[in-house]
C-alpha cells in the first residue's frame, strides 16, 4: 500500500492526539484518496494520492513530524499492514527513509462525525487572521463565537471574561442566499 503527501497536507499531523490517551487517534489515516487526524475534539481531512483509493493506511502522526522537520516538498507513505515506512520526496534529505509502527486498534469511522443536517449560514474569515488573533488567547480558553450580521464583526468571547476580540468576516450569507444567486452548497 502506497500513499503520497503533499507538503502541506502532512500539516494535520499536528491535529492528531499528542497526549496519549488514546493511541489509535495518535495516528493519520489514509483511505478513499483523504488523510485524516483527530483528536476526540476535532478532525481535519486533507487529499492524499493512493496507488489503490481501497487500501487503507495508518502511520504515526509523530512519524509524519519527525520527516516534516527534514524538509522536502512531501512525503511517499508504504505499508504492509504490520510495518510502515516514510520517504522524503525533493529537498536535501530526500529519499531518507524513517520507519514507523503500526498501532492496534480501530480508527474512529470519521466519515460519520461531518453534520448533515440542513446548513443555516456560512461565515467566511481569513485564515491568517484568525491564527493571528487567536495568538493572543491562552491556550487553555474555551471561546464563544457570536454572528451577528454581514456588515458586523465577529465576536470572540473568552470565557474567563478579560478578552474580548472582534475580526471582521469576508462574508456571512444564509443559506437560502446561496441558492437565490445559483450558487452551489
Amino acid at each position: 500500500m502506497k500513499a503520497t503527501l503533499s507538503k502541506e497536507a502532512t500539516r494535520i499531523a499536528y491535529i492528531a492526539d499528542d497526549i496519549g490517551c488514546r493511541p489509535i487517534l495518535g495516528q493519520i489515516k489514509i483511505e478513499h484518496g483523504k488523510a485524516t487526524a483527530c483528536d476526540g475534539f476535532m478532525m481535519v481531512q486533507v487529499p492524499a494520492e493512493m496507488e489503490n483509493e481501497e487500501d487503507c493506511i495508518l502511520i504515526e502522526a509523530k512519524d509524519i513530524l519527525k520527516a516534516k522537520k527534514l524538509g522536502g516538498r512531501g512525503l511517499v507513505i508504504e505499508s504492509d499492514g504490520k510495518t510502515a515506512s516514510i520517504e522524503i520526496i525533493g529537498g536535501e534529505h530526500s529519499g531518507t527513509k524513517i520507519a514507523s509502527e503500526i498501532p492496534k486498534g480501530n480508527y474512529p469511522l470519521v466519515e460519520q462525525l461531518f453534520p448533515t443536517t440542513e446548513r443555516q449560514a456560512y461565515v467566511a474569515l481569513s485564515a491568517r487572521l484568525l491564527r493571528k488573533l487567536l495568538m493572543t488567547i491562552s491556550i487553555d480558553a474555551i471561546i464563544k463565537i457570536r454572528v451577528r450580521e454581514q456588515t458586523q464583526a465577529v465576536e470572540f468571547i473568552v470565557e474567563n471574561g478579560k478578552s474580548h476580540c472582534v475580526m471582521m468576516p469576508l462574508f456571512i450569507q444564509e443559506e437560502s442566499e446561496l441558492w437565490s444567486r445559483g450558487k452551489k452548497k
